[in-house]
């Protein structure tokens, strides 16, 4: 996918959580401590942004990285991580609580 075409998703995806929560575009620059100009740009694919900024949408919109990239990323990659989510939401929350903490503990070790 082309910078431009993954610049304009993640703008419209930003803009529509934005609205979502209720705010303007001088609202968010304030609360981000940045340009109300470079949220537009942002917002219209004009700027990427840098990681930082992104996770700073993130946090500020209470959304995670998945909900801007997600849609992204390559077919084959989502059936694959698809596959995994399924299968996941299928345990009990006993059995997914286990594989949490599984995984957390060969994340720490």
């Amino acid at each position: 996918m082309k910078d431009k075409k993954i610049n304009k998703h993640i703008g419209e995806t930003l803009k529509n959580h934005r609205i979502k929560n209720g705010y303007t575009q001088e609202q968010v620059a304030e609360l981000m401590d940045l340009a109300p100009k470079y949220i537009s740009q942002i917002e219209r694919g004009i700027s990427a942004g840098t990681i930082d900024t992104l996770i700073r949408f993130c946090n500020l919109y209470n959304i995670t990285t998945d909900a801007i990239l997600y849609p992204l990323l390559d077919s084959s990659i989502k059936s694959s991580n698809q596959k995994y989510n399924n299968d996941f939401k299928k345990l009990c929350n006993r059995d997914q609580k286990a594989i949490e903490n599984l995984i957390q503990y060969y994340l720490n070790n």
